[in-house]
C-alpha cells in the first residue's frame, strides 16, 4: 500500500494507522515524520503505550542528523568499503543500499527492547542511525592482521 503523505486523505489514514498500531516504524530523513505531524511526541499524547522505531541514515538526532543520504553512502561512512574489494584495485563497497539492509535486522532487537522499557516505564522511542548499526559488521575484519 502507499499513502500520499502530501495529501489530507493520506495523512488521515497515516494517522488511523498509528491509531490502531502497537508498533510504528519509519525511515524518513530526519525531522520528516515531524513536519508531517507524526512524531513520536505527537502521536504518543493519546497513545502512550505506543512503540515508535524510527531509523535513518545518521539518526534523527545529533550533529549529523541534517545529512541525508543512501546504503552506499552509509556503507562507505562506517568504513566498509575501507575494508572490501582487492589489495591491488580501489576499495569496492558491498552490493547494494547495506546499511538499509543492516538496520531492520537491529530494528527488530530494539523494538523487542522498547516493548519492554515501554511496560516499564510507560514511553518506547527509538532512533537508530544506519551508520551505527553497519560499524558493527566491521568488527571481525578489524582483528584479522595482514
Amino acid at each position: 500500500m502507499n499513502l500520499n503523505l502530501q495529501s489530507e486523505a493520506g495523512l488521515e489514514l497515516a494517522r488511523k494507522l498509528v491509531a490502531w498500531a502497537d508498533v510504528v516504524t519509519e525511515s524518513f530523513t530526519a525531522g520528516a515524520i515531524a513536519r508531517l505531524g507524526l512524531s513520536y511526541e505527537e502521536v504518543s499524547k493519546d497513545r502512550p503505550e505506543l512503540v515508535m522505531f524510527s531509523t535513518c541514515l545518521r539518526g534523527q538526532t545529533g550533529p549529523q542528523r541534517s545529512y541525508g543520504g543512501y546504503g552506499g553512502q552509509g556503507a562507505a561512512l562506517a568504513a566498509i568499503y575501507g575494508i572490501t574489494g582487492w589489495p591491488d584495485r580501489i576499495p569496492h563497497g558491498p552490493w547494494g543500499a547495506y546499511t538499509d539492509f543492516v538496520a531492520p535486522r537491529y530494528g527488530v532487537a530494539a523494538i523487542a527492547a522498547a516493548i519492554r522499557h515501554r511496560n516499564l516505564t510507560g514511553e518506547a522511542s527509538i532512533d537508530l542511525a544506519q551508520v551505527e548499526a553497519a560499524i558493527h559488521f566491521i568488527e571481525p575484519a578489524s582483528s584479522i592482521t595482514p
